[in-house]
């Protein structure tokens, strides 16, 4: 199956960083911190997301740009069933 490997920047309002690196933080600690089992902190995540190999959420500030949101990702298969995968498993959260 082909990989896809792509990475999205997104400005965001620089009153709005804060939030969003808050509700980034807040996906962070729902993982699982039960450490025994082969299941791994982000098994129930990625049973939700099944293509994804490797995702980073980041919010980049600037004193001189408007703060950037960027999404790194590595999935099997093409673009649009990914983004449907990932929108049913985290875009309620990041519209909170």
């Amino acid at each position: 199956m082909r990989q896809t490997t792509l990475s999205v920047a997104l400005e965001v309002k620089p009153e709005s960083a804060d939030h969003l690196s808050g509700l980034l933080d807040t996906l962070r600690d729902r993982r699982n911190t039960d450490p025994s089992g082969g299941t791994g902190p982000f098994a129930e995540f990625l049973t939700l997301v099944p293509a994804l190999h490797f995702m980073s959420l980041s919010v980049f500030p600037s004193a001189e740009y408007d703060p950037l949101f960027v999404l790194e990702a590595n999935f099997d298969g093409k673009p649009g069933p990914f983004w449907a995968q990932l929108e049913a498993a985290i875009g309620k959260d990041l519209r909170a």
